[in-house]
């Protein structure tokens, strides 16, 4: 079975995505895949994961590339690119993930799969190489100094 996930979000969403991948191939016993914005793809933000068959970059900004936050045709649009990429691929099923506002993102995320939430904590996975740069830059930056790092929304400035 070819299961691909269409998954419009930010990166940030997508790290909370992670339970649910793992949950994904723990309750299914295979791989899926996970269709993902083209702005991303320089992060590879799952080039490690080994719960994942791939994760193409071929959607569009289902925000911004409809019209300005016209998410009414965004993301029926980057279903259907997931849909025709999906068919040309030979992959049995598509599925979308989307957010329902005030709810549990990680709930949201199993429930659309219909999972177990068996698993909630996010999880990014690394190479060694790159955590070990990370040890780097971050020793060259603050040395031995207690530091925090403080993630900011930096998308839209009229979100607050």
């Amino acid at each position: 079975m070819k299961t691909l996930v269409v998954f419009g979000h930010g990166l940030g969403d997508a790290v909370v995505l992670s339970s649910a991948i793992k949950n994904w191939y723990n309750q299914k016993g295979y791989k899926l895949s996970i269709a993902m914005q083209k702005r991303f793809e320089q992060a590879n933000l799952w080039k490690n994961c080994p719960y994942l068959e791939e994760t193409p970059y071929i959607l569009s900004d289902p925000w911004n590339d409809f019209g300005r936050f016209n998410t009414k045709v965004g993301f029926p649009s980057i279903l259907q690119e997931g849909i025709d990429w999906a068919k040309s691929n030979n992959y049995d099923e598509v599925c979308m993930i989307w957010d329902q506002p005030n709810n549990y993102l990680v709930k949201n995320y199993n429930d659309m799969l219909n999972l177990k939430m068996e698993d909630a904590d996010p999880e990014v996975w690394i190479s060694d190489d790159d955590s070990l740069f990370a040890e780097e830059e971050i020793m060259r930056l603050v040395g031995n100094h207690k530091f925090a790092f403080i993630q900011i929304h930096s998308g839209d400035p009229n979100r607050s």
